[in-house]
């Protein structure tokens, strides 16, 4: 995905979409933002879930709500499952 978060109000957020399957209560999930480098440059969502499909929008902010520079960021989503902690990243690209 490719998202431009310059003001302009096309593209300026991107929409993080992910389905949680064949739960029997809520569990805790998170998303964060890294740079290619490995280090958390924001923190998305911390919340509790149930199964079925979510949607978080990003503006490209990073912790000090400051615009991250153009490049390339992983999404990390980490969900909290009886079998332990799971995790799935992707890839986004920010430019403006």
């Amino acid at each position: 995905a490719i998202f431009t978060p310059n003001g302009d109000a096309i593209n300026d957020l991107v929409d993080i979409e992910y389905d949680l399957l064949y739960l029997v209560q809520a569990i805790s999930v998170e998303i964060t933002a890294y740079d290619l480098a490995g280090r958390e440059v924001a923190h998305i969502f911390t919340g509790r879930a149930a199964s079925g499909r979510f949607t978080i929008q990003w503006d490209g902010k990073d912790q000090t709500g400051q615009t991250l520079p153009p490049g390339f960021y992983l999404l990390r989503l980490s969900a909290q499952t009886d079998q332990g902690k799971k995790h799935n990243q992707s890839l986004v690209s920010l430019v403006y």
